[in-house]
């Protein structure tokens, strides 16, 4: 069972708060989607306050790993923080080593999941951070 931001794992899926599921054979091949495990889940909710709290926390905790400032500039923009969330895709520039981070927002095909992923490429679209054209 999930509750709120935590993840069960079921089956060979992985629940998050019992909107999305995702293929358990994908977090194999990708480890970085345990973003959406805990601190992500938020923003794929739309609980954009909830989710800056959690990705700022991040942010200091592990700050040279890009997943917060990611999600964060994400959650920045859908909260109308426009600047905050460019100088995160910046942040995020300086401390990705690739792009598999993207991949995370292809994780499941349920109408739920598509439309949060959906929400977070628009939002980093806007505050200047668009999907690479080539996938790692």
């Amino acid at each position: 069972m999930i509750r709120a931001s935590c993840a069960v794992a079921m089956l060979g899926t992985i629940r998050f708060a019992s909107r999305f599921t995702i293929a358990r054979s994908s977090l194999r091949s990708f480890p970085l989607t345990l973003t959406l495990v805990g601190k992500g889940t938020h923003l794929f909710l739309r609980e954009y306050e909830a989710a800056i709290a959690e990705l700022r926390k991040q942010a200091v905790v592990a700050p040279k790993d890009p997943r917060a400032p990611f999600f964060l500039s994400a959650a920045l923009e859908l909260t109308g923080n426009h600047g905050e969330a460019t100088s995160m895709v910046e942040l995020y520039l300086k401390v990705k080593s690739d792009d598999t981070i993207w991949r995370t927002l292809e994780l499941s095909h349920e109408p739920a999941f598509i439309a949060a992923a959906s929400a977070t490429r628009n939002a980093l679209h806007d505050a200047g951070l668009d999907e690479p054209t080539s996938r790692p």
